[in-house]
């Protein structure tokens, strides 16, 4: 049987003003590849999609309900339902979604991870550096889409109010772009970062390499300022050189030594909020620590 849902930029999930909508897509659950594990010895992700038979009663497990709601059903075609069955805390994901259209197939890598700046609950996070807080550990499995998660914890204490925790979460450029003409959807996890600094999966899209190169940049960012404060620097000096780096053009190269200089250019923009809302002696605690972040090495899971 061929299940066929339409996105429609017209047509709101929800009545009224306060909805989410979305683009014109036909998504076929039925041309979707089945569910895959990512695992090894040490450690494994279960991934379930919308054309997977387990799929409808996992999320009624988890997710009471939900599966009858008409907005969800909307949405399904593009939920990754992952569980995390065994190993280290899950630090990052990689995921792509493949979208099949009258012109051809295209491709959209989307990223995972708890940055500095992100927020939790519409409350400011406290990471510092990228990567390290858990998002998925031993025996907890959530809902992923291209523009929301979902744990069922959260569910829970929604219940029918859970949209309201996600419509103010604007659709990516993927799905008013690549999805707009799509006729099927394929959704995948391609790479996973355990809290043990090794990754498991194809790694297509560089997950390990943008870790690296953005937790670097964060750690080289704080650095210059904690040098500016051991010399003696004044609040101005401080402030100056972080709105300088936080205001320096886009860099224009995507490969490693763009996504370095993007790190830079984020964490200034964060440091010196940092700076203006905290004590100086506060601030250089909080310097300090980022500083002393180890440095990154991220290497393949063995079994």
């Amino acid at each position: 049987m061929k299940l066929t849902s339409t996105f429609s930029r017209r047509k709101l999930l929800v009545g009224g003003t306060a909805a989410l909508a979305l683009p014109s897509v036909a998504v076929e659950a039925a041309t979707q590849k089945p569910s895959h594990s990512l695992s090894l010895a040490d450690r494994a992700l279960t991934v379930l999609t919308s054309s997977d038979a387990g799929f409808s009663d996992k999320i009624e497990s988890l997710y009471p309900g939900l599966t009858r709601d008409s907005r969800f059903q909307t949405l399904a075609p593009l939920v990754l339902l992952i569980s995390h069955d065994h190993g280290p805390a899950l630090r990052a994901l990689s995921m792509s979604w493949t979208t099949n259209t009258p012109t051809g197939t295209y491709e959209t890598a989307m990223f995972r991870f708890a940055a500095p700046g992100s927020k939790r609950r519409a409350r400011a996070g406290r990471t510092i550096a990228s990567a390290q807080t858990d998002i998925l550990r031993k025996g907890e499995t959530r809902i992923v889409t291209p523009f929301f998660s979902l744990s069922p914890k959260a569910y829970r204490k929604l219940k029918d109010n859970w949209f309201n925790e996600v419509k103010h979460k604007e659709p990516s450029d993927f799905l008013f772009t690549q999805l707009q003409t799509a006729t099927a959807v394929t959704a995948k996890v391609e790479a996973a970062v355990f809290g043990d600094r090794k990754f498991i999966g194809e790694d297509k899209h560089h997950l390990v390499s943008r870790l690296r190169a953005r937790r670097n940049g964060e750690h080289d960012e704080a650095l210059a300022v904690k040098r500016l404060l051991k010399a003696g620097a004044s609040d101005t000096e401080i402030s100056t050189m972080l709105k300088a780096h936080g205001s320096a053009q886009r860099p224009p190269n995507r490969g490693a030594k763009g996504w370095y200089l993007m790190s830079r250019k984020q964490q200034a923009q964060i440091l010196h909020d940092k700076f203006t809302a905290m004590t100086r002696p506060s601030f250089a605690k909080l310097v300090h620590r980022l500083s002393k972040v180890r440095k990154t090495r991220i290497r393949p899971a063995t079994i």
